[in-house]
Parts: C-alpha cells; structure tokens; sequence
C-alpha cells in the first residue's frame, strides 16, 4: 500500500481507512508486513499469520512462542490498583526504629509486643524477625535511642559553630516506684529537645546536681559554661544553690511564683490546738516547691477561715452527689431542663488551688439547678446568699489567675511575654477592688520580684524594641522600670564574653553573684557582704595576673558593643553581636513547665502494671517519646 495511493484518494472514506490500519503502534508491528486487512508476514520467518479485524493477538502469540518475543510494558499501566497499592511499605525502617516507636510512642509494652503473634506474623510479611524475649527488644529500643542521642549530639555541634546558645529547664521527680528521676530539657530558639531522664541515687546536693546536669550535657557535646545562656528550675534551696555554683543565669520558675501566692492568700496550715499560723513562718521554710498544700499534723492545709464555711460546704454538697446515684439522677434531670446539656458537680483536690477555681465556677453555674434538688430531697446543705456572694468573689479572683498561669505555660511564653501576663493579672486584680483581689494582687507582686531577672529581662526586652529607654515604664511601679543604657551594655558584654567569646573565670562560678542572682527565702543575709568581699578579692586578683592584651581585648568588645547599641537605636537593626545575644535570649524560659511535662511521660509508661522498668529503659523511652513526637510534627507541617 503506497504513499501515492493514499493521495490518490485524498481525504476520503477509503483513505482514513487505511491510515487508521497502518498507524498503529503495537509492538508486533516492528516484526510483521501487513499483506492486507486480514493478514501479515513474518520478517523473521516468512510465514503469514491471519489478522481478521486488524486484531493482533494471533500476531503476538506467534512472537512469543515462535520467537520469544515479548511485549515491555510500561510501569504505569491502567491496570485497576490493587489493596495493598494503597498502603505504604516499612521497609524503609529498621526493626529496632519500628519497635521504638511502638513502645515509646504507642505505648505497647516490651512484654506484649514479644507475645503478640498477630504483631509477629505481620512483621514476618515485610521481611522482620520479631525477638520472643522482652529483655531483647527492650534492648533494640535502647539501641536506637543512643543511636539517636548521637544524631541529636552532632546536630548540637553544628548549631553551636552556627552561633546559636541554648537554655535549659531542669527538674527532679519521684515515681511510684520510689525512685528519683532528673528530666533536662535543652531549648533554642523555635523548638526544645528531651534529653531524658537521669536516675538519682542516694541525696541530691546542689554540687551532684551541678555534676549530673554537667556530665548530660557533654553526652550531647554541650558545655554548660559556653553553650548555655539560662537555666530555669523551681525555687527549692538546693536548686538555688545550683544556679550560684554554675555560670549561666537562673531564673525561678513563674508558675511555682504564682503557685506560692495563691496558698500565701488563701491557704493556713492548722495547728494541733485548732489554732492557724500566720503564712509568714511558710515563707520561712527551707524550700519553696509546688508542695505547699503538703499534710500537715492533723490534715492539709485548709482555706482560710473568713472562706472555710463556704468552700467546704460546696465541697460537701460535691461529695453528697458524687455518693449518691439516686440524687445525683435527679440533679442530672435538674441541670438539663436549666442548662440544656448535662453537667456534674466537681470536688476539688486539696493539694491543687486550681482544681478550687474548677469546683467553684461549676457550683456558680449549676447554683440554680442544684439547690432545687437539694429542696426536692429535703438536704440542707443549700448555700445562702452571702456564702454564694463569698464564692463568686473567690471565683472571680482566681479566674484571672488560672487564665494568666495556663498562659504562662504555653512553650512560646517568653520572658517579655510573661512581664504581660503579670501586668494582666496585676491589673484585673486591681479592678475587682476587693479586699482578696487586692491581697492576692499583692503577694503576686512580691513573688514575682523575688524571681524576675531585671537585667536579663530589661536587655532582652532592648533588644525587641530600643525605644523602651526613653518610653514610659509598662506601669508606674519598681517593677518593670529599665536599668540605665550602660548597666545593659555591660550585662550584653558579660554574655558575649562567656557565650561567644569564651572568656570565663571558673572561680567567679562557684563563688556566685549574690545581687543578680534568685535567692532562696532561707539564704542567710550576713553572708551576702562575704560574698561581695570575695568578689571583689578575685576581681582584684584577675586585674594583676591578667595580660594587657586580654584588657585591651575587653575595652574594645565595651566599645563595639556601645557603638554596636548606638546603631541599633539609629536603624532599629540589630549588628551581629546584639542579634546573636537576642537569638540566645530568646531560648530563656519563664517557666519550668516543660521539665513537668517530662514527668508526665514518665508517668504513662511507670505504673502500677508496669512497675519494672530499669532506669536505662525509662530513660530511653522518656528520649524517644518526645522525638515521635516532634518528628510526627515536623511531617504534618
């Protein structure tokens, strides 16, 4: 069939015909001459094999069995996709990654993935062999966990010769197994890393402390004097003690802060004659630690006794139906024709303030409801006018409290940010114009002067915005009012020196600074002139061995640093140095939630089921947990 025939017959019938029969793209074309419309020659054997109805299956089986030639395919054939084409292979993974993750991040036990033989048999179908010993796949599970710590170690290298420092939240714990854990925690700038949990045996002094968190750091190729700008912790007295041993800054917690205030106000302990104690003589503990509603000689502390009338009604009508499932029906009943949904009564717990302000707004929005079922059943524990007037102004006062702690402990809360939760809670506190509000907002002020770093926070707060040198102070109090220009010049030049230029005395850390550091309730004024003594003895010291370089080396860092400020005012952008010391400030944490948070993994995998863990298992997990859960954030990002 030639070229001239098929313009011979132009755009007819005839000649789409046979062009629609020679173009094909089969395979079996490359090897056969079409005769007609009905059959083809062979080019590698000259035989004629029929192609009725321009079909070429007969064609192609003729090349297959003939020639063993056969048709490639392409991959993405329109071949209906089978089950298995939707789900995702594991192959990727190692066995001791997919075992991981199923103990740190799903919670399955060590002892139920060895006895699972669902688990074992899927496993086997992608080519894994699932250990039958506990002991072993826990020990799988610690070996990618150090093989992630090293990972993590090298990626810490690489941001420290980036210039980026980094700040610390530590903290201890005791689990129901008795033992005591440390968790630190190592925070950047954008995101924070589990560096697990340290198990502490016998007593914790603060020079242990200070050698456990020191020999953590240099697993992961931190130095706690050069790499670490703050650590915040909790207000006990051995963690105080910490913070004078160690270079870094140490800033107390803020919600133990507030925690403190709220049980200075509302909270007495009961002496063994019935009479109460004044809360002076509990500031004058040993230790300021989250357990101040702790028991005391014949129970826990108790609300004060212009509130305890009121309070442990409500308690007492919470408790009733709680006990009582036939009135607790009809309260059900009651609160759903009112509110047009279901809502129960709460009971506080006694060692947590919060859980009061949960009970409390509950009883105020179920008052109604409640004191007719409490009519209905002849009870006579319904709350009078002046108890309910009573606990709504407690409620009012620690609502703005709880709202401004839970913000507190959000994890971008930074120390700028916390000076604004203060200045909320201060001032809706101020606007109740109570006498409670007015003494809550008081004790507040007080405990968070007691543990805010005004240089640190005053430079850091520089550093967002220069105008706030010659703007009006936040409020007309001692509180937020900025030091002078040069006293931020020389804390940025202390930073830069210990930070980035590695100038630092190890004698200046265990002496400590008594004026820029916390201090706990119990440390002893007459040594604060000993300490000052001291300093100014190795300072004395420093200037006469010191070479006049390193002097010369010092007054030019004070002057690149003023001119360094100067242009920073100028421009509002920060010069090299001032943006390394706000990157580095910005890792500072105004709380030591974080740490807590840590406690709380511990506490998902050591229970009362699950009471053996080694120490070295536990750790393990604590690390792996919040590494799934940062690597299953970054992928839904």
């Amino acid at each position: 069939m030639s070229q001239q025939y098929l313009r011979y017959c132009g755009n007819s019938a005839e000649a789409r015909r046979i062009q629609a029969m020679m173009s094909t793209n089969s395979f079996v074309w490359g090897h056969f001459t079409k005769i007609d419309n009905d059959s083809a020659k062979c080019m590698l054997c000259d035989r004629v094999v029929k192609c009725s109805g321009g079909s070429t299956s007969g064609l192609r089986r003729h090349l297959e069995s003939k020639h063993d030639k056969h048709e490639e395919r392409p991959s993405c054939s329109k071949r209906a996709k089978m089950l298995d084409g939707y789900f995702s292979r594991v192959s990727s993974k190692s066995l001791e990654e997919i075992l991981a993750e199923m103990a740190a991040f799903d919670g399955f036990s060590f002892n139920s993935m060895a006895k699972c033989e669902y688990l074992r048999s899927a496993l086997k179908r992608d080519g894994y062999t699932l250990p039958k010993n506990p002991t072993e796949i826990s020990k799988q599970v610690r070996v990618f966990a150090n093989e992630e710590k090293i990972k993590l170690a090298e990626m810490f290298q690489d941001m420290v010769k980036k210039g980026l420092r980094f700040s610390l939240t530590i903290d201890e714990y005791t689990s129901s197994q008795h033992k005591r854990y440390m968790s630190i925690n190592v925070h950047g700038a954008q995101t924070y890393w589990n560096l697990g949990v340290i198990h502490v045996r016998g007593t914790m002094p603060a020079e242990k402390v200070k050698a456990l968190v020191d020999d953590q750091l240099q697993c992961f190729k931190l130095d706690m004097n050069q790499h670490i700008v703050c650590c915040t912790t909790d207000g006990a007295s051995v963690m105080v003690k910490f913070g004078r041993l160690v270079l870094p800054e140490l800033q107390l917690c803020y919600a133990h802060a507030v925690h403190l205030a709220v049980t200075d106000v509302l909270y007495h302990r009961a002496t063994s004659d019935g009479e109460s104690k004044a809360s002076e003589e509990e500031e004058e503990s040993s230790e300021d630690s989250d357990d101040e509603l702790a028991v005391c000689e014949d129970g826990y502390r108790s609300v004060r006794e212009d509130m305890y009338r009121s309070v442990e009604r409500v308690r007492k009508i919470a408790r009733h139906f709680h006990k009582s499932p036939v009135s607790n029906d009809k309260l059900r009943e009651c609160v759903k024709q009112d509110q047009g949904k279901e809502l129960a009564l709460i009971l506080d717990c006694r060692t947590r303030w919060n859980s009061l302000a949960d009970m409390l707004d509950r009883y105020i929005a179920l008052h109604r409801p409640v004191t007719k079922t409490l009519v209905d059943i002849n009870n006579a524990l319904i709350i009078t006018n002046e108890e309910l007037a009573l606990i709504q102004q407690l409620s009012s006062c620690l609502k703005p409290v709880k709202m401004g702690v839970e913000s507190l402990c959000n994890r971008d809360t930074t120390l700028v940010k916390a000076d604004g939760i203060f200045i909320f809670m201060i001032d809706q506190l101020t606007k109740q114009d109570t006498p409670l509000s007015l003494e809550m907002r008081d004790a507040i002020e007080r405990r968070f002067m007691e543990r805010r770093q005004k240089n640190l926070v005053s430079l850091y707060r520089y550093l967002l915005d220069p105008g706030v040198l010659v703007a009006p102070a936040p409020r007309p109090t001692e509180i937020f009012t900025m030091p002078s220009r040069q006293m931020l010049i020389r804390t940025a030049k202390g930073l830069v020196e210990r930070l980035f230029l590695g100038r630092f005395s190890e004698e200046s850390a265990s002496e400590g600074d008594a004026d820029a550091r916390p201090t706990s309730p119990t440390e002893d004024v007459s040594t604060e002139g000993n300490l000052n003594l001291a300093l100014d003895l190795q300072q004395a010291i420093s200037m006469t061995t010191t070479p006049a370089s390193d002097e010369i080396k010092e007054g030019d860092l004070m002057k690149v640093l003023t001119k360094e400020f100067s242009l920073f005012e100028a421009t509002n952008r920060r010069p090299p140095h001032l943006q390394q010391l706000f990157d580095a400030l910005h890792s500072v944490q105004a709380t030591s939630v974080e740490a807590e948070r840590a406690f709380s993994i511990c506490g998902q995998f050591v229970t009362k089921l699950r009471n053996r863990l080694s120490a070295e298992s536990l750790d393990a997990l604590c690390f792996l947990k919040a590494h799934f859960q940062k690597k299953k954030k970054a992928s839904e990002c």
